[in-house]
């Protein structure tokens, strides 16, 4: 049923009232409808050609700000990635050093130069060096 129809309760037939349409009535709904935030901005107006032509200069500067954002981002990360290689290059040489450092040390002591020359057969001396002189030079 609808809602303008009156039912008489003791009777079993229903009465409808007298209708007549109510101009001032039907501009209200129609004036209350709820406007959301869609509604109110014309998305087509932004997005179609009009709308991207009119604000064009807009447009390519904020292309322009991605790309100079997007390259800075490559940019850092090449150079992060840069200095990472780096770093490790210097702690190899820095080992290198220290371990050529090391070997330079234990083999210029003289008890190792020693033990390498009995092979050879020349042995180490146990009296200082002797002066020789000759006959064509004074004594000094």
């Amino acid at each position: 049923m609808k809602p303008d129809e009156i039912i008489n309760t003791t009777k079993s037939e229903s009465v409808k009232p007298e209708e007549h349409p109510v101009p001032h009535a039907v501009s209200e709904k129609s004036s209350k409808k709820k406007r959301s935030l869609f509604d109110l901005t014309d998305f087509n107006k932004l997005i179609g050609f009009e709308g991207i032509a009119s604000n064009l200069s807009f447009v390519l500067f904020i292309t322009f700000l991605i790309l100079l954002y997007i390259a800075n981002n490559h940019y850092a990360l090449k150079s992060v990635k840069q200095l990472n290689q780096s770093e490790q290059q210097l702690k190899q040489l820095k080992w290198e050093y220290v371990n050529l450092k090391s070997d330079l040390e234990m083999k210029s002591q003289q008890s190792y130069i020693a033990h390498q020359l009995i092979e050879t057969g020349i042995k180490e001396l146990k009296q200082p060096p002797v002066k020789i002189y000759t006959s064509t030079h004074d004594k000094n």
